[in-house]
Order: structure tokens, then C-alpha cells, then sequence
């Protein structure tokens, strides 16, 4: 019976040790690279100085020894130093070049900064309650008071998640941190901690498990894979080409051009929009267009009835720059967005020949306002068409055109 019992425990015990290894295993101890630590000293200026010398010693077996001397003309240095204790002095030059008396040292002590070094937490996982709050215990070394600790998920491209509270315990052993579950999401996470003096290291392997039963609504991993977040950065840059034909509201232009003139032009988008999830995402674009405009017609001066007057422009091209800003609706289940734009543009004419007519303005500002509508047709390809309202910037001859236009465009 007891020999039983005994197979029992060793059983037990290895099948613990299995699991064990198994929990440890899962947990990923990541270091980051060491920063440089650097340390100023500041002191008051002398207005009649030409430059300082700073002198710095170091503590050696209560003695101190010169370790650094060096001439600025600034009011303050930055310097590497090792931990221990130190002292320095500033003797100023006045405009002779002469130093002053010897400085007045003053004592500081450089603390080591230690890197932390986690080596496992509790829980492993945590299953979603938006009213529970997570109580997350990290357990090694060098876990040092005004240490920062945050959640950062490895599967979502959002804020790191702090804590509301942080506890250092046992010696630098123990860290207790105290997370708002309503902030978190199912998925995997970094569990990361930035030690003062800027040394850090995380432990992978937390998971959260379930969802709530609520309308919070989980956010999209931002991965190549969704043509919204293009390269996964802040702002989502595009470039498209569109076909645009012009029909004209108001104005004057057709007394030059005809009463039936045939306006079409081709033209390029370059834009980047805020890849942020929000209600609408802000961004700014630069079109540059190029117009193609043919036309004849003939009328009679009233004053000359026998006079024909015949307004012709043949082959006449003309290019327009505009600068507009965009307000974008996204619909990341359709893959889809509605854009709405307003701006400014200029008109330059190329080439043109006109009969009886003086010759355009050489600089035509206008304004405009569009909406659009784009839809992704593969990866990040998307077809996209839409109207613009530009009415001219002259007082002289105010006109207004409608531009429908369509075109294709990438999302990059």
C-alpha cells in the first residue's frame, strides 16, 4: 500500500514538473537594447565670463581624484559616468582670460541603473469581466521603485495598456500592478517594464481569453493583410489616377468657348489620411490635372448685322494644381469609405489658339468642394469615383463647374 502511495506521489510530482515547464516555456523573457546614460550638470552663468572650465573628481578610498576637465561656454555639460560619488567645480575665465578663484565643489552621487529582469508573473491568463480589475504579479530581479509597467498587445496596433496602480514588494522582487479589465481585449500580450535611468525588458506569454457581452467593440489588428492600415504606420498614403469630364453651371465661359464645348481632363491624386481608428480620420492630398478642351460655334453682332463672329479654340491643353483637405468615413467591414474634400487650385493654360478673343488669364484660381466614394476591389487596389464643385475665384467673371470623375487608385 505505501509502496503504491509512493508511486503515486513521484507521479504526481513529475506531472507537475511537466506542467511547469510547460507554463515557463510559454513565457518569452525579451531584452531591449541599453541605452546610453547620461547625466548634466548645470550651474549659473557669469555674465562677465568668457568661457568655464568644469572640473570633475571622483571618490577613490575617500580621496577624491581628477577625472574630467573640460572648457565650455555654455552653462551646463552632459557627461557619461559610471555609479559612484563625484564632485565638480566651475572656475570662469573673465574677458582677460584669467580664472577665477578656485571653485566650490559640490558632491553628487551617481546610483547605478539596473535593468530589470523578470523571470515569471501571475496569472498566466485572465478571462474578460469589464467590472473585474486584473491583478498582475511579476516576479525576479531589479524590480526598483518609479519602475513604468504596461500591457502592450502583440496581436493589436494600439496604446499600451498602464496600470492604475504600481506595488514594488519584497526587495525589488515582486511587482504588483493593478490593470482596469474594461481596457483589455482578447488576444496576447508584452508584459514590459522600464526601470528609472531608461533600462527595460519584458516577458511574453500573458494571454486574455473570452469577450464581453457588452457593445465594446475589439480593434482591428493592424496587419498587412487589412488594405486600411497600408504599411501599418500612422497614416495611410495613397496614389490615384482619375478621369474627369467637365460640364459648366454658370459663368461666361461659353461665350468664348461655344455654347456646346467639350471639357475632359486626366488627372493624379497623392494623399495620406490617418490610419487611427476613429469616427472620421483627417488627412490632406495634392491633384495634379491636365485638361483637354475643343470647341466651334458662331454668333452675330448685333451692332454689325452683317458681321459673323466666330469663337473657335482648337486644341487648347491648360494644367491645374489643387490642394485639398480630407475628412474620411471609413467602413472597415465593407472595405469601403466615403471621402469629403475642399480646396484651393490654380489653372495655367499650355497652349491654345483663339479667334477674335483676348487670351486667357495665365494664373485662374478656383475653389472646390467633392465628396467621394472608393471601394477596395483587390488588396490594397481600390476603384474610386466621385463629383467636385469648383466655382472660379474672379470677380470679373465668376463661373462654376461640376466635375464627375472616376478613377483607380493603391493604398500603400
Amino acid at each position: 500500500m505505501s509502496m503504491a502511495i509512493k508511486s503515486f506521489g513521484i507521479k504526481s510530482l513529475a506531472l507537475l514538473f511537466f506542467f511547469q515547464l510547460l507554463h515557463l516555456g510559454a513565457q518569452e523573457i525579451v531584452y531591449f537594447q541599453e541605452p546610453r546614460l547620461v547625466q548634466r550638470l548645470v550651474w549659473i552663468g557669469d555674465p562677465y565670463a568668457l568661457h568655464y572650465e568644469l572640473l570633475i573628481e571622483k571618490e577613490e578610498d575617500g580621496v577624491y581624484q581628477s577625472l574630467i576637465s573640460e572648457i565650455t561656454t555654455a552653462t551646463s555639460i552632459e557627461v557619461s559616468l559610471s555609479p559612484g560619488q563625484y564632485r565638480y567645480g566651475v572656475i570662469p575665465y573673465d574677458m582677460l582670460g584669467n580664472p577665477a578663484e578656485s571653485p566650490e565643489w559640490t558632491a553628487f552621487e551617481v546610483l547605478p541603473a539596473l535593468r530589470p529582469e523578470p523571470s515569471n508573473f501571475s496569472p498566466a491568463s485572465f478571462a474578460l469581466d469589464q467590472d473585474a480589475v486584473l491583478t498582475l504579479s511579476i516576479f525576479g530581479r531589479n524590480l526598483v521603485q518609479g519602475a513604468e509597467i504596461f500591457l502592450r498587445s502583440l496581436d493589436f496596433d494600439e496604446d499600451p495598456i498602464v496600470p492604475m496602480t504600481i506595488n514594488i514588494l519584497n526587495d525589488g522582487r515582486e511587482a504588483r500592478a493593478l490593470f482596469d479589465a474594461g481596457l483589455l481585449q482578447s488576444g496576447d500580450y508584452e508584459i514590459h517594464i522600464r526601470n528609472p535611468g531608461g533600462l527595460e525588458a519584458g516577458i511574453r506569454g500573458f494571454a486574455v481569453t473570452g469577450q464581453f457581452s457588452g457593445t465594446r467593440t475589439p480593434r482591428r489588428p493592424a496587419s498587412p493583410a487589412d488594405p486600411f492600415t497600408g504599411g501599418g504606420g500612422p497614416v495611410d498614403f495613397y496614389l490615384g489616377l482619375d478621369w474627369m469630364p467637365i460640364a459648366l453651371l454658370y459663368g461666361e465661359s461659353n461665350r468664348l468657348f461655344g455654347e456646346k464645348f467639350v471639357l475632359t481632363s486626366a488627372m493624379m491624386r497623392f494623399g495620406g489620411v490617418s490610419s487611427k481608428e476613429s469616427f472620421l480620420n483627417f488627412g490632406m492630398e495634392v491633384t495634379l490635372s491636365w485638361y483637354a478642351l475643343t470647341s466651334s460655334s458662331g454668333s452675330s453682332n448685333a451692332n454689325r448685322p452683317s458681321t459673323v463672329v466666330v469663337y473657335n479654340m482648337i486644341g487648347a491643353q491648360s494644367a491645374a494644381i489643387e490642394y485639398n483637405i480630407l475628412m474620411q468615413k471609413r467602413f472597415p467591414d465593407a472595405n469601403a469609405a466615403l471621402s469629403l474634400r475642399g480646396g484651393v487650385g490654380v489653372t495655367m493654360p499650355l497652349s491654345y489658339s483663339v479667334e477674335e478673343s483676348k487670351a486667357p488669364e495665365r494664373y485662374a484660381f478656383h475653389a472646390n468642394l467633392g465628396y467621394s466614394f472608393f471601394g477596395f476591389i483587390y488588396r490594397n487596389f481600390y476603384l474610386e469615383w466621385g463629383m467636385d464643385f469648383s466655382p472660379t475665384l474672379s470677380a470679373n467673371k465668376p463661373s462654376g463647374f461640376v466635375r464627375p470623375w472616376y478613377g483607380v487608385g493603391w493604398m500603400f
